[in-house]
């Protein structure tokens, strides 16, 4: 007798998730270009090779004006810059190429100094697509960041990851495939024990529960201040790590509405730490999206992700699609260093070969189809995990903001995001609108500090700018109410500290603090004394 187990499946347990595929879709290789690309001048060629294999009219084509391209982070970055700033020369029938305006001025300054400047950008023919894949990818990163020292450190070390240099391998995700199994692990688990109490005060009411139903619980039943924990856990599994697995879903259903609607949900995992290129990558991508034509929208939608297996919950973007075909190739090619002659021969025949491969697995009684369902395997992770949360007590009784191995958390963490939403329109307001910096916004470089000691590391004066103290220096002063003490710290500042150098400003900051102090001790015993 065998035993026999429940199967559960990613796909299998999200089939109420519509799939909008069409169909299966064959992938076509046209001849590799011989260049890493990771500079301008490297995404160019590319770019201008995409456009005249796509019959784009810049090139002179005569069959499209625009096209999609997809990419992942760096050439995503690349490309915006030169949608921007590369430009090609119409004065004369000049039409030479520059990859920056500053070189098309030097051309424009010599060649003809007296005449208006005549050009037109040439990427201008193309929108952006980040890559689904691997932008899901760096929100597993982002979230693995922002709560390791929370929850994830002590359920990785319940799942086995005990040495230094196995944490470290959790933590920075080394692994996509192992980190989506812990993402839900945590999710799972989590969102089992949040749910407990409400379905146990239904079944008391003799009430049908409902997610409507559960969140009216937790915000009438646990106060944010009361239960600091609980209410973390709530927002990083009800919004986040549920956001993650709905960009997965919406991927690999090419649901375009639960897409955009997962995307927004997770916006402030990049904003709220050190995400800097996908920070912008997340504000450009909406930001195009909501000026694309409708028609253009549309297409733009319908291929979300494609499915070349034909399994309509197997779907993925072009960027892993792409590195399929590139594995694929790879198999193909010879032992050792292949030459781009090589290279070229592959890409061309990559469906002849293929077609060869399929029909001797057909012969043989094999298959290399990818389409069947698998079983996750981590009923028993989840349980422990859940186990774990109630052996601490982690979630049943009020406490400050610790994490679930005691750590006392950042009193600012569990407004997370809503300081995050404050970073993303600061972004908006310098990035895309080219809003002057202000003194005020030196605050919005540092992320959201997960313990008291990275705000104290991050918000120590030696690690401030000078701008940063000179700002700080004038918010205090602002708030001395003895005329006296600030006329002569402004007057002080003003003629014998402003241009010292940091370390004056440092020590001078301390001084205004302690007269800061001492004005508020001041005003204190006047009160007492008064009543």
């Amino acid at each position: 007798m065998t035993d026999t187990t429940e199967v559960h499946s990613e796909f299998s347990q999200f089939d109420h998730v519509t799939s909008n595929h069409q169909g299966k879709h064959e992938l076509f290789l046209t001849d590799p270009v011989f260049c890493n690309p990771n500079s301008s001048l490297s995404v160019a060629r590319v770019l201008r090779k995409i456009g005249a294999e796509n019959d784009i009219i810049r090139y002179g084509g005569r069959k499209r004006h625009w096209t999609f391209i997809c990419c992942d982070g760096l050439p995503y970055m690349i490309i915006r810059k030169l949608k921007q700033e590369a430009v090609i020369c119409v004065f004369a029938d000049c039409n030479k190429s520059f990859l920056t305006l500053e070189e098309y001025n030097k051309h424009a300054n010599q060649s003809n100094p007296d005449e208006q400047r005549k050009y037109v950008l040439e990427f201008d023919w193309l929108y952006l697509k980040i890559g689904l894949g691997h932008y899901e990818m760096n929100l597993i990163k982002s979230f693995f960041e922002l709560n390791w020292v929370p929850f994830l450190e002590a359920m990785c070390e319940e799942m086995g990851f005990e040495s230094d240099a196995s944490k470290l391998f959790a933590k920075r995700c080394k692994d996509h495939h192992k980190s989506w199994r812990l993402l839900l692990i945590f999710h799972l688990g989590s969102l089992q024990e949040l749910v407990l109490p409400y379905v146990r005060h239904c079944l008391l009411l003799k009430s049908t529960p409902s997610a409507k139903g559960f969140l009216g619980f937790n915000a009438r039943f646990y106060s944010s201040k009361e239960y600091p924990n609980l209410t973390y856990l709530m927002d990083q599994v009800g919004k986040y790590s549920q956001g993650i697995i709905n960009l997965r879903m919406a991927t690999r259903r090419n649901n375009a509405s639960l897409l955009r609607s997962s995307m927004y949900m997770t916006k402030e995992l990049f904003h709220g730490r050190q995400h800097p290129k996908y920070q912008i990558i997340e504000l450009y991508d909406a930001i195009q999206y909501k000026m694309m034509p409708e028609d253009v929208r549309q297409l733009y939608d319908d291929y979300s992700s494609i499915t070349t297996s034909g399994n309509y919950s197997l779907g993925e973007d072009f960027d892993f699609v792409l590195e399929e075909k590139n594995k694929q190739l790879k198999s193909w090619i010879p032992k050792g260093v292949p030459t781009d002659e090589i290279w070229q021969t592959v890409c061309r025949n990559n469906t002849l070969l293929e077609n060869i491969k399929d029909r001797s697995l057909s012969v043989l009684g094999l298959s290399s189809s990818k389409s069947g369902t698998h079983s996750l395997g981590i009923d028993d992770a989840v349980l422990a995990f859940r186990v774990l949360l109630r052996k601490t007590n982690y979630l049943s009784k009020p406490t400050d903001h610790t994490s679930i191995s005691g750590m006392a958390l950042d009193e600012g963490l569990i407004g997370f995001t809503q300081a995050a939403l404050g970073k993303r329109i600061h972004i908006i307001k310098t990035e895309f609108l080219g809003l002057p910096l202000q003194p005020e916004h030196y605050i919005f470089r540092h992320p959201v500090p997960v313990t008291p000691f990275e705000r104290e590391k991050l918000y120590n004066t030696s690690n401030m700018t000078i701008n940063e103290i000179q700002e700080e220096i004038l918010k205090i002063l602002s708030q001395i109410t003895d005329p006296f003490q600030f006329d002569y710290d402004k007057k002080l500042y003003q003629q014998e500290v402003k241009t010292k150098g940091k370390a004056r400003l440092i020590h001078f900051l301390q001084e205004v603090k302690t007269a800061l102090h001492t004005d508020n001790t001041v005003d204190f015993d006047n009160e007492m004394n008064q009543q």
